[in-house]
């Protein structure tokens, strides 16, 4: 209840602000954290024997939380996915809006359609005990009031 006035306060407050004051009390990137969600069945469709088809194509999901007063648009998303070598590129495109002090944060899935190349090597990296890591690289674009904010990381898994 004391979050949510505190968080409905510090919102009308950052909306009142002009944007180049708001960036230098606010610091947009330090208050979002994006976060991998390993799923068994995180890998679709050809490569799950419990849904084969034609086109065999890889989901991985996140969470964005947003610790910010005010709500942020996830612009894009731009991934860069290695099991164990370079394995694909990809892109959330679809605009999303992160509401703020939201618990479990906003989820958004990631959908990518693999060649055989690609199906091959991420069956050998699933199958093998060789220890190798899922390293998932991202670049991040959100919009606020405060402006465009860029985020990049790295995601780094031993075993899903």
């Amino acid at each position: 209840m004391h979050e949510t006035v505190l968080y409905s306060l510090l919102e009308k407050m950052a909306a009142r602000l002009p944007g180049f004051i708001g960036r230098r009390i606010f610091h947009v990137e330090k208050h979002v954290e994006i976060e991998f969600v390993p799923d068994k069945d995180y890998i679709l469709s050809g490569l799950n024997e419990q849904a084969p088809s034609q086109v065999p194509f890889l989901r991985l999901n996140f969470k964005i939380r947003n610790s910010n007063p005010f709500t942020i648009t996830l612009d894009r998303l731009l991934l860069e996915v290695w099991f164990g070598q370079p394995t694909l590129r990809g892109a959330i495109l679809e605009r999303c809006a992160i509401l703020p002090g939201k618990p479990g944060g906003q989820d958004i899935a990631f959908h990518c359609a693999v060649t055989d190349a690609q199906k091959q090597q991420i069956e050998h990296f699933l199958s093998s005990d060789s220890g190798g890591q899922l390293y998932i690289y991202y670049t991040a674009y959100f919009e606020s009031k405060m402006g465009l904010t860029k985020i990049s990381g790295t995601i780094t898994r031993s075993r899903l």
